[in-house]
């Protein structure tokens, strides 16, 4: 711990008052030129086991199986840095987020050469949903110092268990000791004293790892675990690596199900063309809906651009270009859904014309409003193409045997 710390930048005594009464912001402290290479040290050990952690868990998985990865406070990338190699670039969307642009563009030029990343603002004390993150729709969730920084651990977590799928997995690396010495650097950083969950935290910032691993328990995280060996110089500073997996099921709105039904029950200008998933309505202080509140949420869509999965084959892909044309969309992936996109009726015939016209089959309206999905409506295709390839194929045999007839 000495080395990272002699690293630190040296703050003149005359300027700690400053700082303090942030005359001297504190972030002049975090964006100063040495710091990413200090977190490159302090977090060496943990970085090193995430990344095996990480490899270990996707040779589990399904070679083709599409992957969609979540890092939350993803900073200077000190993380993502060891771990997006691991990723295979044909399967995996991986969403680099952080709540200031600053880090964002820096990581862009960072890692230019990643071509499966995403780059968004996501608020970890906010509610996932309001942002434009879908619900579960996340297979990893990557948290690299940032949870203890929030204002309630609790709640934090809560937001990261909205967003895992079942049984995903979430990767974090947090403090498990607090020291004197991290009020001389990082508690000087705006944020790491702010926390209001007292009654987890009643001294400092850094809960120990039962605490961690209780209220992992108490929000229905399964198989928590910390990776620092007993008695090491890592298990004595406190930086740790936190593994815990995802609910095995959970309550998911499938706003498809509920067009499908207003659909058959209201006339078709009555029909939503999108869902916001809310908690409860917002209220103003006389207790009254907050209609305010309720138009700042009209831009928000079950299929956020956070979903984004790469179309995975070549009808998906066909499917997809019809669907950027309609919908003037630049970008479209095999989880988005056409109604949740912005797409009506009217532009649903015009998909299904394309369609016929690329693939000289006739296809329905219904059969769009059964598989909205892109991934859904494709698969559905494939299928309507091989039952009718069966039924033709007499014929043809037919055909063939008279033509040998008549030679």
């Amino acid at each position: 711990m000495q080395n990272w710390i002699a690293l630190m930048p040296k703050t003149p005594l005359e300027e700690l008052a400053d700082i303090i009464t942030e005359k001297i912001h504190s972030a002049e402290i975090y964006t100063s030129d040495n710091t990413q290479t200090i977190y490159q040290l302090m977090f060496a050990d943990c970085n090193a086991i995430s990344k095996a952690v990480m490899s270990a868990y996707l040779n589990t998985l399904e070679p083709d199986r599409p992957l969609r990865v979540l890092e939350v406070g993803a900073g200077y990338g000190t993380t993502a840095i060891h771990l997006l190699p691991l990723f295979s670039p044909e399967r995996t969307t991986y969403v680099f987020t952080d709540i200031s642009n600053f880090f964002l563009q820096r990581a862009q030029e960072c890692f230019a050469d990643y071509s499966f990343i995403e780059y968004n603002r996501f608020d970890l004390e906010k509610d996932p949903y309001q942002q434009g993150y879908a619900p579960h729709s996340f297979d990893i969730i990557i948290a690299a110092t940032v949870l203890h920084n929030t204002r309630s651990i609790e709640e934090s977590l809560r937001h990261i268990r909205a967003l895992l799928a079942p049984n995903g997995l979430l990767l974090a690396i947090e403090k498990t000791r607090f020291h004197p010495a991290f009020d001389l650097n990082m508690g000087l950083q705006q944020g790491f004293e702010r926390f209001e969950d007292n009654s987890l935290r009643p001294e400092h910032p850094v809960p120990s790892k039962e605490q961690w691993q209780s209220v992992l328990c108490h929000l229905g995280f399964e198989n928590s675990t910390f990776l620092n060996r007993p008695d090491s110089v890592a298990e004595d500073i406190g930086f740790d690596v936190l593994v815990a997996q995802g609910p095995s099921s959970v309550k998911q709105f499938k706003p498809e199900r509920l067009q499908n039904f207003l659909n058959k029950k209201l006339p078709e200008y009555m029909v939503p063309h999108q869902f916001v998933l809310l908690d409860a309505l917002p209220l103003t202080a006389n207790g009254k809906v907050d209609r305010l509140s309720l138009s700042t949420l009209k831009g928000l869509h079950s299929q956020a651009k956070a979903t984004y999965v790469v179309p995975q084959n070549d009808m998906e892909q066909l499917v997809a270009s019809v669907w950027q044309e309609i919908l003037q969309i630049e970008r479209i992936g095999s989880q988005d859904n056409f109604f949740a996109l912005g797409g009506d009726s009217l532009q649903a015939t015009q998909v299904l014309s394309r369609l016929r016209e690329k693939l000289k089959i006739n296809l329905s309206v219904q059969r769009l409003l059964e598989t909205p999905t892109l991934a859904a409506l494709a698969d559905s295709i494939e299928k309507f193409q091989q039952i009718t390839q069966k039924l033709q194929a007499p014929i043809d045999v037919a055909s063939s045997q008279r033509m040998e007839i008549k030679l």
